[in-house]
């Protein structure tokens, strides 16, 4: 069967292109000017699927949900057993996925226990780190995580840079990157100064200074700035202060009152730091919802379009923010026949209504997505 898209603009994963005819046939894109099925595209623009950068995937249920929002593949910062990520890896119909499997917490951390990971995620020593590296490897894992708790903030304890250092060094030379989750300009200069590749997340109490990020230059870092999480903890902080009156929150809640003041803001900031900077950017939700270990909830799917959405307002264009969620991704990743729409390609596609280039928004007015030439919605 062949499907035929006409009349509508297509985002190429690169550039806009007016007018294209797209053919569908065995799963990929073909050059085909007629066929069994037309879907006349007018007044729609077609996308090649997303990228989400940055999910945690508890089930098949979060997939089915990022797959409804043309969200074709995503990428799993972190899971507390791998047979959940070896479960969903060929599963027909819904979101491709790539994952780090477990990640690597520093000794003593007491956020592991308290997010229920098992102890296997501590790494001891220097020498543990190849252990520890190693295991993700046996479980297929595509690229390593490591935590990066700030010092002394939530009973975070400090990742000792040689340990940090030996998981970095073991991961390269086996071939695979590493992800890091920073909070502050400290956790940001310990996971550059250890050859991190790819830094996710934005600090919230304060912006990122300037020297960190050309730091981040010099070692040519990835961000991934997960802008919707950020605001989701910032809303929930200050929304909770700001429901306690003071005389509660002294009698019960003195270590709310006590927190420093979450600024979005500061978010905003760094981000177009980093943007000017000529950083890559790659958009990731950190979507997580029906996690209970976790003091915010972000949904699967319809966030990586906010994401989109707040990437624009913090100064990136309407193409880079899309190219931060198909070309620039699969270009990083080597996710080869990803992230573009071009003849061979997979038919992982995305048809909204309107024009995503004028106004980001559009992207949310999904008419239709194709996961390997399948119409799943």
């Amino acid at each position: 069967m062949i499907t035929i898209i006409k009349n509508a603009k297509v985002f190429n994963g690169v550039e806009l292109l007016e007018h294209t005819t797209i053919a569908i046939e065995d799963g990929k894109i073909v050059n085909k000017a007629e066929g069994d099925m037309v879907i006349d595209g007018n007044d729609c623009t077609l996308l090649p699927g997303l990228i989400d950068s940055h999910v945690h995937l508890y089930g098949v249920e979060n997939l089915r949900e990022t797959a409804k929002y043309g969200i074709t593949t995503v990428l799993d910062m972190g899971v507390r057993n791998h047979v959940v990520i070896d479960d969903l890896r060929n599963c027909k119909g819904v979101s491709g996925i790539l994952s780090s499997c477990l990640p690597a917490y520093a000794p003593n951390s007491g956020l592991a226990k308290k997010m229920k990971f098992p102890n296997s995620v501590i790494v001891q020593n220097a020498a543990d780190s190849v252990r520890f590296v190693h295991e993700q490897i046996n479980f297929n894992a595509d690229y390593i995580k490591v935590i990066i708790e700030d010092e002394g903030k939530n009973g975070g304890v400090a990742f000792p840079a040689d340990i940090l250092e030996g998981i970095v060094n073991e991961a390269h030379k086996n071939g695979k990157r590493v992800v890091s989750h920073v909070v502050s300009p400290q956790t940001f200069e310990l996971a550059i100064n250890s050859g991190v590749d790819v830094l996710t997340h934005i600090p919230f109490i304060v912006a990122l200074p300037q020297a960190v990020v050309d730091s981040m230059v010099k070692s040519a870092c990835i961000s991934v700035p997960t802008m919707v999480a950020m605001k989701a903890i910032v809303d929930n902080i200050e929304g909770l202060k700001s429901k306690f009156p003071f005389r509660l929150m002294k009698k019960f809640s003195k270590k709310l009152q006590a927190m420093p003041t979450f600024k979005y803001n500061y978010v905003e900031e760094s981000v177009e730091k980093i943007r000017q900077a000529g950083i890559p950017i790659l958009a990731g939700s950190d979507s997580n919802m029906g996690d209970k270990t976790t003091p915010f909830s972000v949904e699967y799917g319809s966030s990586l379009h906010e994401e989109l959405k707040l990437l624009v307002k913090s100064g990136c264009t309407p193409i880079q923010a899309l190219q931060s969620a198909t070309s620039i991704p699969a270009d990083y990743w080597k996710l080869s026949n990803r992230g573009r729409i071009a003849l061979g390609y997979p038919a992982d596609l995305l048809l909204v209504k309107g024009n995503p280039i004028e106004n980001i928004e559009d992207t949310k007015n999904i008419k239709n997505v194709w996961i390997a030439g399948d119409l799943i919605h």
